[in-house]
């Protein structure tokens, strides 16, 4: 008996290819996944083919876990919480496993055409690099999930082909060689231009030596620097906060649900009350960090545009990068003509003999040759081969989905820029749902309102000269987009009120029925995070890592209970130093407990971490000690501060004395402690400043040879940020021969 089932071509094994397959089969639609990676993942591929686009395998994503999922398969509970690419590769990979034959895949196999028949059904032909052969097929409907990310963009800037330096794109970053440089200006205010900025200067922290070349950033308006780590306000102690993934934070549902039924809010409003909650939680307008930085009032009343990096905003403060607030405008030799605006103070960057473009991608341009040229031409709405501004609204699309041209038997899914997998999903089952007949098509006149206003806010968009109408994304209310799909598929609202912050929305509240084990996983996972039993301190070593970053002012009181050592004050500097990971722990789990060996760890390189991802600091202090006496000496010191993601723990380890800042051997852990416990070290009298109330305690031991080391620690956060404000150490010191305690204060010069 001949098969009915209606079929599916499917542009694109990456995450909503796949998720858009799985729709089609809970509806009894059979797809074909075309893919010209000779792997699934999309962006996560772990493909090495020179022509293929894909995320470096040591990347970190920059939304967790929670928000990087589909409804139906959870990650599990010992997952990274910003899981690096190779990790989100894998969790497709079990994806595709459990869900999608791999019948319904054809790998290798790039689609060369596609033809609208005159009987309403779409020709698909392909290319076969294993088998090197030609393929043609019809399909009764046709499913584009090729990405936001297919093709990198070069903006058209006049003398870009004679600039006597070199040009890349930043998605050809990894080929950059910055040996000899002496100027690199990074060209893009959005998380690409953020991450290489980032990335650059810490390659050259870790290098040593004082001649370095330039960094400058150019962008065309302020940005929010976000952490990775946001603070939720603790009102019993303001400087000792609890933080959670940034988007935890940023999708709090219960806010959307306490708007509901309002008036709806001007453009103005609801750019200022998006960038009123940015403010909160950075802390500060960026002022501290460079005047280009600074979010003033007049860009409060615009919607913000955002970034996320732990790294760089430290690395601008120091000045390890140099940030220049305006647009590019030609290139002549080794110049960079930028153009003039009432907030853009330099006219040019000279002596430039590097540019990296961090300006975006064109995910329009890969439909260009395979597309019918009419359908093309109404997707674009432009009859140029690459409409201007592509980053903004590369595709006139119906709710970034449909358009009157695909005659109800077409449309996107994953034609939007950001990790929102809850958006992918959402957008594939709408597909499977309009495709099987479960639902209704919007009529062609809504449809053709709707794609005719963002024409035109895209054209407004390009020929504003100020940065007042240029929203950083044509779709930024990501809890919105979900919510229109939602009621369109009558799935209830969700999750409900509930009196605690955050009350996160996950794509697992959204989850089809057959898909509820997978769905209670991740809620409860969720659950037991936002909202835990008892006081918990996760996260807060990767909070304090984090604030460490950079110079600091010291001052250290040593008393000794040995007369042969004198008591006395060590005043001076201290600097954490970022730098790109030099050794590999081989303990196999988080150091606890008396030890002083060099076998925990090995000397091999890691490989480089991207995107300024910094997780080893070089520590190095310098000063004059003062004893009781009036006699004084300088003084210095070094250690390693590491930060172990996987088990969200901070280590310190001894530096070798020959100069070379390589390291030694172990010296200890931080155990972080509840809120409002007390910091002990070895029979401390408890009156030092570490020993104060207010903010994070952490303390440890360690037994080198005959000697007891108990550090403590104290981390005071400005209240109500992830900005670590001061900090206290204090080692307690006993041995043979030893008997001191030392406490050292640290704040910002």
């Amino acid at each position: 008996m001949a098969d009915t089932r209606k079929t599916v071509a499917i542009i694109g094994a990456g995450p909503s290819g796949l998720s858009t397959a799985r729709s089609m089969l809970a509806r009894n639609i059979t797809p074909t996944l075309f893919e010209a990676k000779p792997t699934i993942g999309g962006l996560w591929s772990s493909s090495s083919a020179a022509d293929i686009i894909a995320l470096d395998q040591g990347l970190t994503l920059n939304h967790s876990r929670y928000t990087c999922s589909f409804s139906d398969l959870a990650w599990p509970e010992t997952a990274p919480m910003f899981p690096p690419v190779a990790e989100m590769g894998n969790y497709l990979q079990r994806y595709r496993e459990k869900y999608i034959p791999e019948s319904a895949l054809r790998l290798s196999c790039p689609v060369t055409k596609i033809t609208k028949e005159d009987d309403g059904s779409w020709r698909v032909e392909w290319r076969d690099k294993v088998k090197e052969e030609d393929g043609a097929e019809k399909f009764d409907f046709l499913a584009i999930c090729s990405g936001f990310f297919s093709a990198p963009y070069v903006p058209p800037i006049p003398g870009l082909s004679s600039f006597k330096g070199e040009v890349i794109h930043s998605a050809d970053f990894e080929k950059l060689d910055i040996k000899g440089k002496k100027k690199i200006v990074v060209v893009g205010g959005s998380m690409t231009g953020i991450e290489a900025a980032a990335d650059i200067a810490l390659h050259l922290s870790s290098q040593e030596g004082s001649e370095k070349p330039e960094i400058v950033h150019l962008f065309s308006r302020p940005f929010w620097n976000l952490a990775k780590y946001f603070a939720v306000p603790n009102e019993q102690d303001p400087t000792a906060p609890r933080f959670l993934p940034l988007d935890l934070l940023m999708y709090d549902f219960n806010a959307r649900l306490a708007d509901a039924g309002k008036p709806p809010k001007s453009m103005e409003e609801i750019s200022r009350a998006v960038s009123e909650k940015m403010k909160e939680f950075v802390g500060h307008d960026q002022a501290e960090l460079s005047p280009e930085m600074q979010v003033t009032e007049k860009y409060m009343n615009q919607m913000p545009w955002v970034a996320i990096s732990d790294s760089y905003g430290s690395f601008v403060r120091e000045g390890a990068i140099k940030t220049v607030l305006g647009r590019v405008a030609a290139m002549d030799g080794n110049t960079v003509k930028l153009e003039q605006g009432e907030d853009y103070s330099e006219t040019e960057i000279t002596d430039a003999d590097t540019v990296i473009l961090a300006t975006g991608y064109h995910p329009a341009s890969s439909l260009m040759n395979i597309l019918p040229e009419d359908i093309y031409t109404a997707l674009t709405s432009s009859s140029t081969p690459i409409p201007e501004d592509p980053n903004f609204a590369p595709l006139i699309l119906y709710n970034l989905c449909l358009h009157p041209v695909f005659q109800q038997t077409a449309g996107f899914a994953g034609m939007y820029k950001g990790p929102y997998f809850g958006i992918i999903e959402m957008q594939g089952r709408w597909l499977a749902a309009l495709f099987s007949g479960e639902v209704s098509w919007p009529s062609t006149e809504d449809m053709t309102t709707a794609i005719t206003d963002l024409a035109a806010a895209r054209t407004k968009r390009i020929d504003s000269a100020e940065t007042t109408f240029r929203p950083q994304w044509a779709a930024p209310d990501y809890i919105g987009v979900v919510n229109d799909i939602r009621e369109r598929l009558s799935i209830p609202s969700a999750p409900s009120a509930t009196s605690f912050f955050p009350n996160t929305m996950i794509p697992a509240h959204f989850a089809p029925a057959s898909s509820h084990a997978e769905a209670t996983k991740a809620l409860s996972d969720l659950q037991s995070l936002l909202v835990p039993p008892t006081p918990i301190t996760k996260f807060t070593a990767a909070a304090v890592f984090r604030g460490l970053q950079g110079h600091w002012s010291l001052s250290r009181r040593i008393t000794s209970r040995n007369s042969a050592f004198p008591s006395g004050t060590f005043t001076g500097t201290a600097d954490f130093r970022p730098r790109e990971a030099t050794f590999t722990s081989l303990l196999q789990h988080t150091p606890t407990g008396p030890t002083c060996t060099t076998a925990n760890l090995t000397h091999t390189p890691l490989p480089k971490t991207p995107g300024g991802e910094c997780v080893e600091y070089l520590y190095n202090e310098t000063g004059t000690f003062l004893t009781d006496t009036g006699f004084t000496m300088t003084g210095a010191r070094s250690y390693i501060y590491r930060y172990h993601p996987d088990t969200d723990t901070i280590t310190v380890w001894f530096v070798k004395t020959d100069g070379s800042g390589a390291v030694d051997y172990f010296f200890h852990a931080l155990e972080f402690l509840p809120p409002g416990a007390t910091s002990t070290d070895g029979g401390s009298s408890g009156d030092g400043e570490v020993d104060q109330p207010g903010g994070w305690k952490a303390k440890s031991e360690h037994l080198c040879v005959k000697d007891w080391y108990w550090p403590s620690y104290r981390f005071a956060f400005r209240p109500r940020t992830p900005d670590l404000e001061r900090f206290w150490i204090r080692y307690r010191v006993e041995g043979p021969n030893k008997d001191y305690t030392a406490e050292a204060r640290y704040g910002r010069p």
